[in-house]
């Protein structure tokens, strides 16, 4: 998917839903893989939705997703996506936090998805590096992490990435 080649298939890719999450970036990735599995007729990638609490997660439209686990249940995995949306900066959760780091330090893949970036930025997995963050999101982690630049990057085993949807921001 990003990174590292993936030691074996399929590739275990754990998608962290965090509360008002985007659903049509969420989807995209989702999609993404199931259409990847079924054009090469073989599991290239299974994925695992996890939560906080293992309880399932609102999206940012209403629509409610039922997670697989919270982030224990996610254990022998390869990757992990970031899933986020509206109101991502007031989400902070001691948890979640200590996963990430795990798994940055396990040499996981990390990724994030719309507005996941900010979780990854605010905990420092994006310092010195260049990010991706929707548009809407963008004044205030300008100001807030000194990693946020408006070119799509891709470093070491992080990557950031928006749905086609965002597009740019409005001139004004």
């Amino acid at each position: 998917m990003f990174g590292n080649a993936p030691r074996e298939l399929p590739q275990k890719i754990a998608l962290l839903l965090v509360p008002q999450f985007s659903l049509i970036a969420f989807t995209s990735v989702v999609e993404a893989m199931r259409v990847a599995n079924r054009m090469s007729g073989r599991e290239l990638y299974r994925r695992l939705f996890v939560s906080t609490d293992g309880q399932p997660v609102v999206s940012s439209c209403g629509v409610t997703v039922a997670a697989d686990g919270d982030v224990n249940a996610a254990s022998d995995i390869d990757c992990i996506i970031v899933c986020a949306g509206l109101d991502v900066q007031l989400f902070s959760d001691r948890q979640i936090i200590s996963w990430l780091r795990r798994g940055d330090r396990r040499g996981l893949d990390i990724g994030a998805i719309c507005t996941g970036s900010h979780v990854l930025a605010r905990i420092g997995l994006l310092d010195g590096y260049r990010c991706t963050i929707h548009w809407k999101t963008w004044p205030g982690s300008s100001r807030t992490f000194r990693t946020s630049r408006r070119p799509p990057n891709c470093s070491n085993s992080i990557a950031t990435a928006l749905p086609a949807p965002a597009g740019p921001p409005p001139s004004t």
